[in-house]
């Protein structure tokens, strides 16, 4: 991992049917949770129900693909959803309440993001290449922040939708500049080892390892980030 694509604030939510009464975590104990497992929104469940005091075996966690959850979801088959967009305005748009983010888990000192990701060789081989990507993605990032009209109309043509439908997912978008991503908060400095993403991926490995998805957990989590990047354009 050389660079935190974006951070998961409010894309993906745990949200309940408008007339259930359930106003927190704790109110799902006994409750139907439709998801897609071994995803970011299946982490930050399990996450959100261990906070609030609950365990797998408080809750009925149901296995579903995002293109099925509407459905269930409109039949009242399933009691909340923890989804992402733009599955998830299409639950709010139906009454659905929105109880917890996953940005909430910053709260536990537990980040929930997406990561860019290089093999080794390819690094190696070609690193100026990998900083000039990042660099103009960052660009990009910070452009669509300043002024989204461009990125607005350009994501409209390619994915064929209106603007409304853009704008209502590049809203839940959050990069992280390379000056914050070389805190220790996020990617730290080149062979930090106390940083919020090693934290991260060593929580969300230990998921991984327990829900049977990996056969064992990786020696040196340290090995998997390379900030050196980060630091080259933070400084």
């Amino acid at each position: 991992m050389v660079y935190v694509y974006k951070n998961i604030v409010d894309s993906e939510c745990l949200v309940v049917q408008g007339n259930s009464g359930i106003t927190s975590v704790a109110g799902l104990k006994g409750k139907k949770i439709g998801l897609p497992f071994n995803t970011s929104v299946h982490f930050a469940a399990v996450a959100a129900l261990k906070f609030a005091g609950l365990g797998l075996g408080d809750v009925q966690l149901i296995n579903m693909r995002a293109d099925q959850i509407v459905s269930a979801w409109q039949r009242r088959d399933i009691d909340a959803s923890y989804i992402w967009v733009p599955v998830l305005p299409r639950l709010t748009d139906d009454g659905g309440k929105i109880i917890f983010k996953t940005g909430d888990l910053n709260r536990q000192s537990l980040l929930i993001f997406d990561g860019l990701l290089v093999r080794d060789e390819f690094k190696q081989k070609s690193p100026d290449l990998v900083l000039a990507f990042l660099k103009d993605y960052e660009r990009i990032a910070r452009g669509f922040k300043e002024d989204p009209k461009d990125v607005v109309e350009t994501m409209t043509r390619f994915l064929n939708v209106d603007e409304a439908t853009v704008m209502r997912s590049l809203n839940t978008f959050y990069p992280v500049p390379a000056s914050e991503q070389a805190s220790s908060r996020w990617m730290g400095k080149p062979g930090e080892k106390d940083t919020g993403v090693l934290k991260t991926l060593q929580t969300q490995a230990q998921f991984l390892f327990e829900s049977g998805q990996i056969t064992a957990m990786p020696k040196d989590m340290g090995g998997l980030v390379d900030s050196s990047f980060v630091a080259k354009m933070a400084a």
